[in-house]
């Protein structure tokens, strides 16, 4: 099992916060495991997705905790419309088991996920 928690609870932040945490993890195998700060796009076409950063956990056992650190990109921000959305998520994998969790995230300059479906309008 993993968990992701992130401090104070937060998800949204803007350029520059640091986004600070600890994956938590027991009864796990495998040979590695790494906390990551992606993005990804969902909605209509093509599934985009790039991974920002990544922290990997030296001391991997089959249970334990670690804190990760990562800063919030500039860009791109989160939005959501009618046909796409871009999202930012911390995970936690671990290889080759691919077992893994996920927090969802906003960032953007607003404190909010832009919605281009009401600003196009």
């Amino acid at each position: 099992m993993i968990q992701i928690k992130i401090e104070n609870e937060a998800s949204v932040f803007t350029p520059g916060d640091q986004i600070n945490g600890v994956v938590h993890w027991s009864d796990l195998t495998g040979d590695s495991l790494e906390v990551r700060l992606i993005w990804f796009t969902i909605g209509k076409g093509d599934r985009d997705f790039e991974l920002v950063a990544t922290h990997r956990v030296v001391s991997y056992g089959p249970s334990g905790s670690e804190r990760f650190q990562f800063e919030a990109p500039r860009r791109p921000q989160s939005f959501s419309g009618k046909l796409i959305s871009l999202q930012w998520a911390i995970e936690a994998i671990v290889f080759p088991d691919q077992d893994a969790a996920r927090v969802d995230l906003v960032i953007s300059n607003s404190g909010q996920e832009i919605n281009i479906a009401e600003s196009s309008e």
